[in-house]
């Protein structure tokens, strides 16, 4: 209906005569209706109330409305982090996987076979066995971590080197401090260089009084 028309001009000054609620239609709200309109993709369960009620004065036209936020749930998750293993013991532990499989792989293949013991058992699946090590209690976690191809005896023998570096001796992980230990720290450094260096008219006093002693 065009805000020109009759019968919406009447129906407009009843409206006002009665103190009714302000109309929310295009015509009365002409740039919040197009505001409106602009943030229609935007409208879900959440905002439709929201949107349709709001008093769009506040916008120009053509501006969004935003979106509420909403707070995230936080979810408890159990580190994935692998147990410290000192960095020379993690490289003999690959090491020995590569060199075991490489050694099944020539028994069975002979050195003219389509593929390689590196195509067979390449870096990634050796990364993936070492992240894992710690967990890993039996040969079929294992089959499943590495998946795909092996040579016979492969898995047998790679649990057998994984269990030898599960009792290697790990080293023991260095508590991280908070930031108050560390600020605490540093206000205790800083007083104890000030208790070491005197500062400079207290070099001077002890300096006269020597001199005075001497005298």
């Amino acid at each position: 209906m065009s805000e020109k028309d009759i019968g919406y001009k009447n129906e407009k000054a009843r409206e006002e005569s009665q103190d009714f609620e302000k109309c929310r239609c295009s015509n009365c709200m002409p740039m919040e209706a197009d505001t409106f309109i602009q943030n229609m993709k935007r409208m879900n369960i959440d905002n439709i109330d929201r949107m349709i009620t709001t008093d769009l004065n506040v916008y120009i036209a053509g501006a969004l409305v935003s979106k509420p936020k909403t707070p995230k749930p936080r979810i408890q998750r159990t580190s994935t982090k692998r147990a410290m293993a000192n960095p020379e013991d993690l490289r003999e532990y690959k090491r020995q996987m590569r060199e075991a499989v490489e050694e099944l792989h020539l028994r069975d293949h002979g050195e003219n076979s389509f593929f390689t013991s590196s195509e067979l058992f390449q870096d990634a699946k050796i990364e993936l066995i070492a992240h894992n090590a710690d967990h890993l209690v039996n040969v079929k976690q294992l089959g499943v971590l590495i998946g795909g191809e092996m040579v016979a005896g492969q898995l047998d023998c790679l649990m057998e080197l994984t269990k030898k570096f599960q009792l290697r001796i790990k080293p023991t992980p260095i508590p991280k401090k908070t930031a108050a230990a560390i600020r605490a720290e540093a206000a205790t450094s800083a007083i104890n260089n000030r208790i070491a260096k005197p500062t400079g008219p207290v070099k001077s006093a002890l300096w006269r009084s020597g001199r005075k002693s001497q005298d």
